[in-house]
C-alpha cells in the first residue's frame, strides 16, 4: 500500500482516530491513481482562532512516481473539517494535475 504520512504542529495533538480518519479520506479519493503514486504527506496546523472558533488548515502533499508533486490545503474549525475540504479539492485537482505529469518535458519524446 502506498504510505500516507500525517504530521501535526505542536498545538494540534495528533491521535489514531486523526490518522485514520485521513488515511480513509486521502484512500478513497486516491484508489484509482494509486499505483501512479510513491507518497502522500499530510500536515495539521493550527492557525489560530477566528470569530471564536479554531482555524485548522490540512495541506495534502501527492508525491507520484514521475513528474511533479499535486499539493493542496483548505481549512476548517476541525480536523476532521479540514481533511474531508482538503480531500475534496484534491480530487478536484487530480486529473488535471496527472493530465500534466504525463506531458513529455520540453526536448523529451513522448515515449521517455
Amino acid at each position: 500500500r502506498m504510505p500516507i504520512y500525517v504530521n501535526t504542529d505542536d498545538r494540534i495533538e495528533l491521535t489514531l482516530e486523526m490518522t485514520r480518519d485521513a488515511e480513509d479520506a486521502l484512500r478513497q479519493v486516491l484508489e484509482d491513481h494509486e499505483a501512479r503514486l510513491e507518497r502522500v504527506q499530510v500536515d495539521l496546523t493550527h492557525q489560530g482562532v477566528v470569530n471564536g472558533s479554531d482555524q485548522i488548515a490540512c495541506a495534502v502533499a501527492v508525491h507520484p512516481k514521475k513528474g511533479e508533486v499535486l499539493a493542496t490545503e483548505q481549512t476548517g474549525t476541525t480536523v476532521q473539517e479540514a481533511i474531508q475540504r482538503a480531500a475534496a479539492k484534491l480530487q478536484r485537482k487530480l486529473p488535471a494535475g496527472f493530465a500534466r505529469n504525463d506531458q513529455p518535458s520540453l526536448g523529451q519524446s513522448p515515449d521517455a
